[in-house]
């Protein structure tokens, strides 16, 4: 067996050369058997690629300062979805598989030899650990459909849950409750979520129940639109009755307007211009934040709510405004939200959570309350500027993030060590 050291040589050539091949690949010139036959042999090279990125990754895990970096990342996940271009729960769910392989030696073995595809070896290892004797079965399905799987996953954990104890496994699922919001490739916005079995039981029921109302008055407009869009306006109307305290909140066919007892706030982020116009050209800006890009016409019709905070980018000079106290004012604050998307730290894409720091002087030195002196950081970074470990510099669309040279016992944290 090849050292990690000779492995990693090797490695980087093959992968010049396979860069290479791809570079100089003119799909036009083969025929369609061809294409068919070099799509077959692109699919093994990316299965072999994930089986080896997944059992690196798995030691990197184990050994804290390869993905720490000195305070860089806060978690292994954190560092894998920097590397492999993906965002923190996927690269969660990797990990997860990977640690599972670990005890489930036969797929692993299939998983290094290209059988399986990133989705069906996170299906595969999700059935074989509740059946570890079956393997071999469970492989073959993989091959053959990812429903099969599913099947014989369901199988082995009603198997499992015979001999579980109810309250832990309830304790268990409650933990891992999460519901995230994200993006498509089409700027759809997505929602996903986790929930024990009884509590997606009551979304479920209630969901379904308005979409048959929702139904009801489609058809009598004549409308005529897909199950999955009467859910989907169902859901919405839902929340807007919650957030209003009662009423009808109508689940319009065209998704209808924000109703007017919303709680929450929206940022419309859109430049004038484009507000003016009608429709936005070049690198103008139309968006929701947290949401992505939306007509003008959108955001027009948008701007009738209350509760609505409008950010026209060729407004007020935010610059000019400063606060004596720690508080920011109302127009500094969202100028703030406006400028920094995300947390400012180089690969840090945290959207939530983010904390107000004034970075070039701190508050406790007289620093200024404005805009040139502030930023958002997630509460991980945060906490490790705070600290005095880390330091930014440079400035907005140029940030650096910089370790503070200092003795570990001037940290007060104790030093990590590789755990192999």
């Amino acid at each position: 067996m090849d050292s990690a050291a000779d492995l990693l040589e090797r490695l980087e050539v093959a992968a010049g050369d396979l860069g290479a091949l791809v570079r100089g690949f003119d799909p036009g010139a083969a025929s369609g058997p061809e294409a068919a036959r070099l799509a077959t042999v692109f699919s093994r090279v990316a299965r072999l690629g994930s089986a080896g990125r997944l059992a690196a990754a798995g030691r990197v895990a184990e050994c804290a300062e390869a993905w720490r970096q000195g305070g860089r990342y806060r978690s292994a996940e954190d560092w894998l979805a920097d590397v492999a271009g993906s965002d923190s729960r996927e690269a969660r769910g990797e990990l997860r598989t990977g640690a599972r392989l670990k005890k489930l030696p036969k797929v692993a073995a299939a998983v290094r030899e290209g059988q399986l595809s990133p989705r069906e070896t996170e299906e595969v290892a999700l059935a074989a650990e509740r059946a570890p004797g079956r393997q071999e079965e469970i492989i073959e399905a993989g091959r053959r459909s990812l429903g099969e799987i599913r099947n014989l996953r369901k199988k082995g954990e009603t198997e499992a849950r015979s001999r579980e104890d109810d309250e832990a496994r309830a304790r268990r699922q409650h933990r891992n409750r999460s519901v995230w919001f994200g993006t498509d490739g089409e700027g759809m916005g997505v929602v996903n979520g986790r929930l024990a079995p009884e509590r997606m039981a009551e979304i479920r029921v209630l969901v379904e129940e308005e979409a048959d109302r929702v139904f009801a008055e489609a058809r009598k407009a004549g409308r005529q639109e897909s199950t999955g869009a009467y859910r989907a306006d169902a859901l919405l109307a839902l929340i807007r009755r919650s957030a209003a305290g009662g009423g009808s909140g109508a689940g319009e066919g065209d998704g209808g307007r924000a109703g007017s007892g919303l709680r929450h706030r929206m940022l419309i982020r859109v430049d004038l211009s484009a507000l003016l116009r009608g429709w936005a050209e070049g690198e103008e800006t139309v968006e929701i934040a947290g949401c992505g890009p939306v007509p003008v016409a959108t955001a027009r019709d948008l701007l009738g709510e209350a509760l609505l905070t409008l950010v026209v980018t060729d407004g007020v000079d935010i610059r000019t405004v400063v606060s004596a106290g720690r508080n920011i004012q109302s127009v500094v604050d969202l100028a703030l939200r406006w400028r920094d998307r995300t947390c400012v730290v180089p690969g840090c894409d945290r959207t939530s959570r983010l904390e107000r720091d004034h970075w070039r002087v701190d508050f406790a030195a007289r620093g200024p309350t404005a805009l040139e002196n502030l930023c958002l950081l997630c509460r991980f970074h945060h906490s490790q500027k705070t600290r005095g470990n880390w330091n930014l510099s440079g400035g907005p669309g140029r940030w650096a993030w910089n370790p503070v040279k200092k003795p570990s016992h001037a940290t007060g944290e104790p030093e990590l060590r590789d755990k192999g």
